[in-house]
C-alpha cells in the first residue's frame, strides 16, 4: 500500500516539475522574440504595412511602432490606445495584419 501511494506522490511531482520547466521555456521564448523588437517609426516602415497599420488603427493616436522579427520574418506592431484600453496591431511587410486586440501588458513594461 505504502508503494503505491509513493509511486502516486513521486508521478504527481514530476508532472508538476516538467509542466514548471515547459513553461518556463515559453516565458524564454517570448523575451526571444520582444529583444529583437527596435523602436522605429511609422515613416521608417514599408509602405504597405503603414497603410495596414493606420487603417487598422483608424482615427487613433499610435504612440508607438516596433520593428522585429520571428522566424526569419520581418513585422511591425503599432500601439495606440481605444479609449482607456491599451491596444496593439501587428503586420507583416506586404501588409497583412498578424494580430490585433488588447496591448499584453507584460510586454509594453518592458519597452
Amino acid at each position: 500500500m505504502k508503494t503505491k501511494w509513493m509511486i502516486t506522490v513521486l508521478m504527481a511531482l514530476a508532472f508538476v516539475g516538467i509542466a514548471t520547466f515547459t513553461a518556463r521555456a515559453d516565458d524564454k521564448d517570448k523575451n526571444k522574440e520582444e529583444e529583437n523588437e527596435k523602436v522605429t517609426t511609422i515613416d521608417q516602415i514599408p509602405a504597405a504595412a503603414s497603410a495596414a497599420i493606420k487603417k487598422e488603427v483608424g482615427e487613433n493616436k499610435i504612440d508607438k511602432v516596433l520593428q522585429g522579427t520571428k522566424d526569419n520574418k520581418t513585422y511591425y506592431e503599432a500601439q495606440y490606445k481605444d479609449g482607456d484600453k491599451k491596444m496593439e496591431v501587428k503586420v507583416d511587410a506586404d501588409g497583412k495584419v498578424l494580430k490585433k486586440g488588447p496591448a499584453d501588458e507584460d510586454d509594453k513594461d518592458k519597452k
